[in-house]
């Protein structure tokens, strides 16, 4: 019975352990993959390959992308997510320091994109109203709608954060990011994140 319960707990552990195993990622299941970090593998690779700055601040990369975006989809404090690494903090740190630095700009920024894609991404009722539908595709006026939106957040543990980002309009906690996106949806740009200031009645 003893030898029994100590196969099925040795078992275990290996399987738990080839699970979670973010440095051979092609190993791991996507199901698995997806439903820690949000995404699949061929996204999660392509954020290492364009952020080789990480390569030199840390020395398990893709553990320590996995863990921030674990960070960012869950929420979880950095002492829950010490138990995928013991150094949860300092490379959620250098991650987001080395994602800014490397990944961002490729994909965000209205530098990213050439004046053609975003004229190609306008779509017909916004171009037939706004636009020049007839004209070449060089000559086309480039489409955006620019907007400002909420992102709504759990409350915050954090008593200052959680009072900043009150709404005493909405009567919940919010964000308020300024988007630049054309027509069929793609993000150029996110500036202006601001946190609600309404004084709260003491």
């Amino acid at each position: 019975m003893f030898v029994d319960i100590t196969k099925i707990l040795q078992t275990a552990v290996l399987n738990s352990s080839n699970t979670m195993d973010f440095e051979n990622i092609q190993t791991m299941d996507p199901k698995i993959l997806h439903h820690r970090v949000g995404i699949t593998h061929n996204a999660f690779e392509q954020v290492i390959r364009e952020t080789p700055s990480l390569q030199q601040e840390v020395t398990d990369p893709n553990t320590a992308i996995a863990i921030f975006l674990m960070k960012l989809r869950t929420g979880e404090s950095n002492e829950r997510l010490s138990n995928e690494s013991p150094y949860a903090r300092k490379e959620n740190e250098y991650c987001a320091k080395c994602l800014v630095q490397d990944f961002v700009p490729r994909h965000l920024g209205l530098d990213h994109i050439s004046r053609n894609e975003v004229v190609a991404k306008n779509l017909s009722v916004p171009n037939g109203l706004f636009g020049n539908p007839d004209a070449p595709l060089q000559e086309r006026k480039a489409i955006l709608v620019i907007d400002g939106t909420y992102v709504y957040t759990q409350k915050s543990s954090n008593f200052l954060f959680q009072r900043k980002t009150y709404s005493l309009h909405k009567y919940t906690n919010l964000l308020k990011p300024f988007l630049i996106v054309c027509c069929d949806g793609y993000i150029l740009d996110v500036t202006g994140l601001t946190q609600q200031q309404h004084r709260m009645p003491l």
